[in-house]
């Protein structure tokens, strides 16, 4: 195992995370004014003013108290993710796109063991009643293509697919991917039957 491929993709996967706080998080900043806009749109044009409170936050037009920082492990946490530079955000899209590139190699690749998968694990001894669930699979690959390691998530909203999740595990899952040149985690969906 080449343990830089390693790092070098937890840390891909780590700006991807950052950047997608980033992003939601802006855009809770961007939504707050439109939608003040749009309440007071709708104000004038119906003549009814809002009652001052909103049943998904507290509103009675009192200021709102600043927020006492946030400590983990005695250091402050800052209130936003920072601000990711272009060489970071350059990492991030190359790593997006090897995984597009790695997930086109190995899906289909999947989506041919589906039939074998279903009939080993989709029995009635281990569904017992169980609708349809997707799963997904997640699978690591070297910078050579070779699968790593692979793991088996099962829905939280499918408590009783755990059996079937068990079954897929114990399933030989070998795929591969063209050199992506970096180690890369894939996710990939799996629905049974």
């Amino acid at each position: 195992m080449n343990k830089g491929g390693v790092i070098a993709g937890t840390i891909g996967l780590s700006l991807i995370v950052v950047a997608g706080m980033a992003w939601w998080v802006r855009g809770e900043r961007d939504a707050e004014p439109a939608a003040a806009a749009s309440r007071r749109g709708a104000e004038r044009a119906t003549g009814i003013a809002a009652a001052g409170q909103d049943s998904a936050r507290r509103d009675d037009g009192a200021p709102a108290a600043s927020e006492a920082p946030r400590f983990i492990l005695g250091r402050e946490v800052p209130s936003s993710p920072p601000e990711i530079g272009a060489e970071e955000a350059a990492a991030r899209d190359n790593y997006v796109a090897l995984q597009a590139a790695v997930v086109r190699d190995v899906g289909p690749q999947l989506a041919a063991r589906r039939a074998a998968l279903r009939q080993r694990c989709w029995t009635p001894e281990l569904t017992a009643g169980l609708e349809a669930t997707d799963f997904k699979v997640l699978a690591g690959f070297d910078a050579d293509g070779k699968m790593l390691d692979v793991a088996v998530e099962v829905p939280a909203s499918a408590p009783g697919a755990r059996e079937v999740g068990q079954c897929l595990r114990a399933q030989s899952l070998e795929l591969s991917a063209s050199a992506p040149g970096q180690a890369v985690t894939v996710e990939l969906p799996l629905a049974l039957p």
